[in-house]
């Protein structure tokens, strides 16, 4: 009885334990963001300058005798067609993604749109977590590992695995009533030798109408190319040469769709 006694008590400080770590962990995080959006309001955003390209990645620069000391504390970890992505070097856990303005896109739009696909989403192993929305921005919690196009480019195997991961996640936003759009390698991070999960990072394109068939063009070459050479024979492919394969890729798909539209109109 004293020994069941005992054991129940043990419990009861562990849990108690457990709720006082969750509640500090809770409180840290969140002096930790309200900390890390004053940091990109008042010390990254008037410094930065954005200027969105028509079909390529946003080109970014910093206001005159700034970069330096800024470039201290950012790291840019990339740049999409709509916005570009940073990292402070204290708040690891975190990245930005601040949109352009752009003549071709409501971008304003696309930021709420894109909140609103993560806030439906939630936390979910397959996808990164919103934490703040702004005006311009969001922050987003942290991904690890490297995309597959990074992938191709290191010469880093890709396993199968990853391909059913994507299609898990895919069928999960597809449940919440989302539309999975414009996945493709770029958007997709994994982490070789681990057991998680292949993440989608981009899904601002998740409430757009129709069929996108990036992903299963992907998986088409993955299956009767990669799986039979490069994935026995891991070779790095030069990002020369990914660039070349993506913008043939583009032509193809547009030169197809105006097949199709003028096909139809005959």
């Amino acid at each position: 009885m004293l020994a069941n006694q005992l054991t129940k008590d043990n419990i009861d400080k562990r849990d108690k334990q457990q709720d006082t770590n969750t509640k500090m962990n809770t409180y840290n995080e969140t002096e930790a963001l309200k900390e890390y959006v004053n940091l990109i309001q008042d010390k990254l955003l008037p410094n930065l300058i954005l200027k969105a390209r028509r079909n390529d990645p946003v080109k970014y620069k910093f206001a005159d005798g700034v970069e330096k000391r800024v470039l201290k504390e950012w790291i840019c970890l990339g740049a999409g067609n709509y916005a570009v992505v940073f990292q402070h070097k204290k708040y690891k856990q975190f990245v930005v993604k601040i949109y352009a303005e752009s003549q071709w896109t409501n971008t304003k739009e696309t930021l709420e749109q894109e909140a609103s696909v993560y806030n439906k989403l939630g936390r979910h192993e397959s996808y990164s977590y919103l934490y703040y929305r702004g005006e311009n921005f969001l922050v987003l919690e942290l991904v690890k590992g490297i995309t597959l196009y990074n992938a191709l480019n290191k010469g880093v195997r890709i396993n199968e695995s990853v391909i059913e991961d994507i299609d898990y996640a895919i069928r999960y936003a597809i449940q919440k009533g989302l539309n999975p759009y414009d996945i493709h390698a770029k958007n997709i991070i994994i982490q070789p030798n681990t057991n998680r999960k292949a993440v989608i990072v981009d899904v601002s394109d998740f409430k757009k109408e129709g069929t996108c068939t990036k992903w299963i063009d992907f998986k088409k070459v993955y299956y009767k190319f990669y799986r039979t050479t490069l994935y026995r024979y891991p070779v790095k492919m030069p990002m020369a040469l990914l660039y070349v394969i993506r913008k043939a890729y583009r032509i193809y798909k547009t030169q197809n769709k105006r097949r199709r539209i003028n096909g139809a109109s005959l």
